[in-house]
């Protein structure tokens, strides 16, 4: 393989690791945002639970 050939793998390689490290702090960012609104639903259903029994 020529030093080019290399170098233009390499690049590849990196931008594809780059692509897969933006995906997993986009999935990782997504999966905060849905248990921050599971968690407040939690907290609105315990809520409605004790007005209930009030």
């Amino acid at each position: 393989m020529s030093p080019k050939t290399y170098e233009h793998k390499l690049h590849d390689l990196k931008a594809i690791d780059a692509i897969k490290s933006d995906s997993i702090k986009q999935n990782t960012n997504e999966l905060s945002k849905l248990a921050q609104k599971a968690k407040e639903s939690k907290l609105l259903a315990i809520v409605l639970v004790l007005i209930k029994r009030n």
